[in-house]
C-alpha cells in the first residue's frame, strides 16, 4: 500500500528499529540511462545498469544506498515513494520493486532480469523513449529533485500527506500512459484537482435577495422548507472552478512555454550533442498547424482548461476516452479537434497530455513550496 510507502519516507512519529552501521540498499527502474551518482538528500543512486532485453527494448537499473534511518525490511517501501518524487520532479518514468527480495546491494544476472521484465523501455521504434540525457537535463532533475525532498521534510505532516498523494497520481499517470491513455489523462487531471480542493477555498456565492428571503422563511413554514431546498441544491463543491482558478493562479497559460518542451526537442538536443556538444539548445521548429498560447483568446484558454475537467469527468464516470487524436503530440501545446456542426465546420482545442502533465507538476510543486514549515 503506497500509505506504507508516505510512512516509510518521513515517519510520523520516532520509531524503534535494529540498528545499522551501513545503508540500506534497493534498486529503481527508470527509463533513462544514469551515468555518474547521483546524490539526493537521505539517498544515493548509483549509475545504471542496463539490461538488454529482446527487440529494440532494454531496462535501466539503478542501485541506491538509504543513509537515513530505514531498516533493510522496509528499504522497498522507501524506494516506492523515492521513485513517485522522481517521476514527479523529472517527468520521467520511474518504479521500484514492489518486494523486499532485491533489498540487496549487488544483483547477479539473474536478478537482473527478473528486474528488467519489470519496466522495459522501448529505445527505438514508435513510441520510443530516448535513454540518453542532456547534461542541461541531468542538472535541472538533480536541482528540482533535491528542493522537492528538502521541502517535504520540513511540511507540517498533514501537508506532506496531501503532497505525495498528488506526486502519486502523477507517478501513476506517467507509468500507465503507454497501457491507457484516458486512465492517464484522468491521473494527471485528478492530481491537479487534489490539490486545488486545498490550496482554493470553495466560494461563497449568494442570490442576492437571500436575505429578503430569510425574513420571509421566518413568518412562513413552506417558503422555509423551499429555502432549505434551495440552499441544498446551490451548496455545490464548484470542483471545476476551483480547479480552473488553481491552474490559472499557479500556471497560468503565460509560463506554459517554459514548462513544456516541444516534442521535437529531445532529438534536436541528441543529435546536436553528437555533433557539437556546447551545452546550448537549439529551438524546435514550429508546426505549420499548431498553435501557441498567444494565438489563442482568453476565453479559448479558458475553454480548453475546463474542458479538460471534462473529459476527466467523462472517464470516471462513462469510461469515454478524451477526443484526442493521438496520445503521443506531434504540437506543442494543443490538439486540434475539427467537428461539424449544422454543417457548419469549428475547430476546438483540447490541451496535450504532455501539457496537463507539466502543469500538474510545475502548479503543484509551486503550491507545495507555499506552504510554511512544520513548527
Amino acid at each position: 500500500m503506497f500509505n506504507e510507502s508516505i510512512e516509510e519516507f518521513r515517519h510520523s512519529v520516532v520509531r524503534n528499529f535494529e540498528p545499522h552501521d551501513h545503508p540500506s540498499n534497493c534498486h529503481l527502474l527508470t527509463d533513462f540511462h544514469v551515468e555518474h551518482n547521483i546524490n539526493l538528500p537521505g539517498v544515493t543512486i548509483s549509475p545504471s545498469i542496463q539490461v538488454h532485453l529482446p527487440g529494440a527494448k532494454s531496462a535501466f537499473i539503478c542501485p541506491i544506498s538509504i543513509d537515513e534511518k530505514c531498516s533493510n525490511r522496509t528499504a522497498h517501501l522507501y524506494a516506492n515513494a523515492l521513485a513517485s518524487i522522481l517521476t514527479f520532479s523529472t517527468g520521467r518514468r520511474v518504479v521500484a520493486p514492489r518486494d523486499r527480495y532485491y533489498n540487496r546491494a549487488a544483483l547477479n544476472e539473474e536478478n537482473c532480469l527478473a528486474l528488467a521484465i519489470l519496466h522495459p523501455v522501448l529505445t527505438a521504434g514508435p513510441g520510443y523513449v530516448s535513454p540518453r540525457l542532456t547534461q542541461e537535463d541531468i542538472n535541472s532533475y538533480i536541482a528540482s529533485s533535491n528542493n522537492l525532498i528538502s521541502k517535504l521534510r520540513t511540511i507540517s505532516y498533514e501537508h506532506y500527506i496531501m503532497a505525495m498523494q498528488a506526486i502519486r497520481l502523477v507517478n501513476l499517470s506517467i507509468i500507465n500512459k503507454r497501457q491507457d491513455f484516458g486512465l492517464a489523462y484522468f491521473l494527471g487531471v485528478g492530481a491537479i484537482e487534489a490539490v486545488a480542493t486545498n490550496a482554493i477555498k470553495r466560494p461563497k456565492i449568494k442570490h442576492p435577495k437571500e436575505k429578503d428571503w430569510e425574513r420571509t422563511a421566518k413568518e412562513n413554514e413552506q417558503f422555509s422548507e423551499l429555502l432549505k431546498a434551495y440552499k441544498a441544491a446551490r451548496g455545490g463543491n464548484y470542483l471545476k472552478e476551483r480547479y480552473t482558478k488553481f491552474i490559472n493562479d499557479f500556471a497560468p497559460s503565460e509560463i506554459w512555454k517554459t514548462l513544456l518542451p516541444h516534442p521535437k526537442q529531445d532529438r534536436i538536443d541528441i543529435l546536436k550533442n553528437l555533433i557539437n556538444p556546447d551545452g546550448s539548445r537549439y529551438p524546435a521548429d514550429k508546426l505549420w498547424n499548431e498553435f501557441t498560447p498567444e494565438e489563442l483568446s482568453s476565453s479559448e484558454i479558458q475553454q480548453a482548461i475546463q474542458a479538460s475537467y471534462d473529459h476527466r469527468c467523462d472517464f470516471v464516470h462513462n469510461g469515454e476516452q478524451p477526443p484526442h487524436k493521438d496520445p503521443n503530440a506531434r504540437s506543442h501545446f494543443f490538439q486540434n479537434i475539427d467537428e461539424y456542426s449544422k454543417g457548419v465546420p469549428r475547430t476546438t482545442f483540447v490541451l496535450n497530455y504532455e501539457l496537463i502533465i507539466a502543469i500538474a507538476r510545475h502548479a503543484i510543486s509551486r503550491w507545495i513550496q507555499t506552504l510554511p514549515g512544520e513548527e
